[in-house]
């Protein structure tokens, strides 16, 4: 199971790529467009973006008969994999991780990219404006269904969703991935390969060395 980052969907360079290679050596192998990615369905529910994409991901993973599953992914598909292994541990048969985003800096401009445009546009101009930023051009044109998914939205409610959205960026608590509390990455029991990131970008300075509970 391969989840890019960003919002970036499976058609992203490299993703194919490296499902097919991964086929190639006798695994089944998923890619998948996440709500709020690429073709799929604009959704705004959940303690997170990220969480809400792991339920996701979980109940499809059981859907299509491959749970327990190897579930891979960078940056935003870090947080997912992980969020996926944590909320649902029966369809993880393990994980394997690149660019796990951390840091004060990190953190907090992503979520001011995650969010704070949405959020902007929806208090100025309310659904339509929102509809209208770039950041959601993709999932418009691939999925012309979305604009009304985005226009049935209240633009108060939508506004608190992406405050709490946001929140959870928030470098100040007890959570080096954002949405995953420490005690719960320590509970994780699941094999895991980490590819660790350097310190070059302060974006993912503090990808993985402090992961706790032997990830």
């Amino acid at each position: 199971m391969i989840t890019p980052g960003g919002r970036f969907s499976k058609d992203s360079p490299g993703v194919r790529e490296l499902a097919t290679a991964l086929a190639e050596r006798g695994n089944r192998v998923l890619i998948w467009d996440r709500p709020n990615c690429g073709a799929s369905d604009v959704g705004f529910t959940g303690p997170s973006e990220s969480a809400m994409q792991a339920d996701v991901l979980a109940a499809l993973l059981v859907d299509l008969d491959m749970a327990p599953a190897v579930i891979a992914g960078g940056s935003g598909g870090s947080r997912v994999s992980l969020l996926t292994a944590a909320r649902h541990r029966e369809v993880a048969a393990g994980l394997a991780l690149w660019w796990i985003s951390g840091g004060i800096y990190g953190l907090m401009v992503l979520g001011v990219h995650y969010c704070g445009g949405s959020l902007t546009a929806a208090w100025n101009g309310g659904m339509e404006a929102v509809a209208k930023l770039p950041e959601w051009a993709e999932v418009l044109s691939r999925n012309p269904a979305n604009r009304q998914r985005f226009l049935d939205q209240d633009p108060g409610e939508f506004i608190v969703t992406m405050e709490r959205w946001m929140a959870a960026y928030c470098p100040c608590g007890d959570e080096l991935v954002p949405g995953l509390p420490d005690a719960e990455g320590r509970r994780l029991d699941v094999p895991a390969l980490v590819f660790r990131s350097g310190a070059s970008a302060p974006r993912f300075r503090a990808s993985v060395v402090a992961l706790p509970g032997g990830l």
